[in-house]
């Protein structure tokens, strides 16, 4: 193990142990799996810890004010995408991580897909233009003019646009955070590693073990095809990627007691290397960086709230205007509809059939503009 991927690996276990309530020294060092305690030191002093470490979580650095006005702008998420957003210490904390595995490279030609919220603190680091050289890609139109007006000197692209690109740019590290389900996340790790230089990076989330019952057979499945395709793992971080909970969740869970916009869904961070080089329009076939779900979206205030068409032709029966779609509406999991998504939806969870799709566009369309 390199050492700057060690002491990435030491810095992680110490934020977890900080997160699990470790309060001193030395039960931060006991939670390191025997690491140097002059780094673990070093590490805490570094983040301004000295003596007594507080039970709380190590508090989150304040954003810069790019970053911040982009979280803030960022439109209501699209629940068939699975558009979860990292909370704030989360994109500092895998800032530093991806700027720990740069080494000399420069410019650092980072790949983001589906992680568009790394786009200001990535692109930003560095007085310096040359030093990072930063890709995105996204499957939300929203974001993507987002990116294009906020940092134009960003390449950002839809996935249908980055995949049909005949290019041999080769990337030092991709960042990826595909939907918990096994095709997508497949299909992304194949595009990273397509688009990655040898001895390149690739991060990752990984869904927690209890995320649904076969989910530890589906890790370690999951394992056993990147190495197949050429990467080898690096370390994994339990419990590292922590994300803000979308309006979309907090209305499929409000009948749940308790339940709040309170942040509490994590992800493991696997960070792995490609030892492998693989042929490049080899590694693209059958990638489906994200499945052709959304194809209108519709809003006033894109922040606030957004409708979005399926690619049906109207599912209702006919002399049936609107049938909700009760199951779609009442969970965030595709389990729980069979992957079957209505003709339209919001981002609050709200989903119908519709016997006409064209009179739905027609009406939206209206409603959009204001005059209805």
């Amino acid at each position: 193990m390199r050492e700057n991927e060690y002491q990435t690996m030491v810095r992680a276990r110490v934020q977890e142990a900080i997160d699990g309530g470790a309060t001193s020294f030395l039960s931060i060092l006991a939670e390191t799996d025997g690491a140097d305690p002059r780094l673990v030191r070093q590490i805490l002093d570094e983040n301004g810890y000295k003596d007594r470490i507080p039970a709380a979580p190590l508090p989150p650095q304040s954003l810069s004010w790019d970053a911040s006005a982009f979280q803030e702008a960022l439109p209501a998420s699209d629940p068939a995408l699975g558009q979860w957003w990292y909370t704030s210490d989360t994109l500092e904390r895998l800032a530093r991580h991806v700027f720990d595995l740069r080494g000399g490279r420069r410019p650092f030609r980072i790949l983001c897909i589906g992680s568009p919220t790394m786009t200001p603190l990535l692109a930003g680091k560095g007085s310096d233009p040359a030093d990072v050289d930063l890709t995105v890609v996204e499957a939300d139109a929203d974001i993507l003019d987002m990116i294009h007006d906020r940092h134009p000197q960003v390449r950002a692209f839809a996935p249908e646009e980055f995949l049909a690109r005949v290019s041999t740019d080769r990337f030092h590290l991709c960042l990826l955070d595909p939907p918990w389900y096994r095709e997508e996340m497949q299909s992304f790790f194949a595009c990273a590693l397509a688009h990655l230089e040898i001895e390149g990076y690739i991060l990752t989330s990984l869904p927690p073990l209890l995320t649904r019952p076969n989910i530890l057979d589906e890790r370690q499945e999951y394992l056993q095809i990147i190495s197949e395709m050429g990467s080898s793992v690096v370390f994994l971080s339990r419990k590292f990627l922590h994300y803000v909970v979308p309006r979309f969740e907090e209305a499929a869970f409000r009948d749940v007691d308790g339940f709040s916009g309170k942040p509490w869904r994590v992800a493991d961070l696997l960070v792995c290397r490609k030892s492998e080089e693989r042929d490049l329009q080899a590694a693209r076939a059958g990638i489906s960086l994200t499945p052709p779900l959304t194809k209108q979206r519709f809003c006033r205030q894109a922040r606030e709230f957004r409708v979005f068409l399926g690619p049906g032709n109207g599912q209702a029966p006919q002399q049936t205007t609107i049938v909700p779609a009760k199951l779609f509406s009442s969970n965030v999991s595709r389990r729980a509809h069979d992957n079957r998504y209505p003709d339209v939806w919001t981002s609050e969870k709200v989903g119908a059939s519709v016997e006409d799709m064209d009179v739905a566009r027609y009406v939206l369309s209206l409603w959009s503009e204001g005059l209805s």
